[in-house]
């Protein structure tokens, strides 16, 4: 609030708008998921050997075909490991719509998770929630499986 008081703007209701509330709690999600994923890529961009680098630039090579030819292609399995990790982290958000709202308003955050979650214990359709889990494993499933495929390992060194 101290920035919209500072701007003498309206204030954002944050969690109580419909509008905003899904895109507050995506702010709220990737602040919390975003360090595992850079401590990654860190990782990834230190496992390149750096005499890759010197004879690029020896060949003449610049930093945006350094970057393209070298950098990118040796961080794919780097980018199929978050990728997949994300996704599969994403696609069970679950405690931050809950925690931060409850679902609400108007059932407007309410995610698959938290959907299946209600139905399973707030409405006793056992067997409705358990339909539902399998088919979100299942699509997790094909989604994750288009990623490998797509990314799947073609770096040589």
């Amino acid at each position: 609030y101290y920035i919209t008081d500072l701007f003498h703007g309206p204030r954002i209701v944050w969690l109580g708008d419909a509008k905003i509330v899904i895109p507050a709690i995506s702010i709220a999600t990737v602040w919390w998921t975003f360090g595992a994923p850079m401590l990654t890529f860190l990782a990834g961009l230190q496992g390149i050997p750096e005499s890759l680098y010197e004879a690029a630039k020896i060949d003449g090579a610049n930093n945006r075909q350094t970057f393209w030819h070298i950098t990118l292609p040796l961080l794919r399995p780097t980018m199929l490991f978050v990728g997949v990790t994300q996704f599969l982290a994403q696609m069970q958000v679950f405690g931050q719509p809950l925690i931060m709202t409850g679902g609400g308003p108007g059932h407007e955050s309410r995610t698959v998770l938290v959907y299946l979650f209600q139905t399973a214990w707030s409405f006793f359709r056992m067997g409705y929630a358990s339909a539902m889990a399998v088919v979100l494993a299942i699509i997790m499933m094909a989604i994750t499986l288009l990623q490998f495929r797509l990314l799947r390992n073609q770096a040589e060194y």
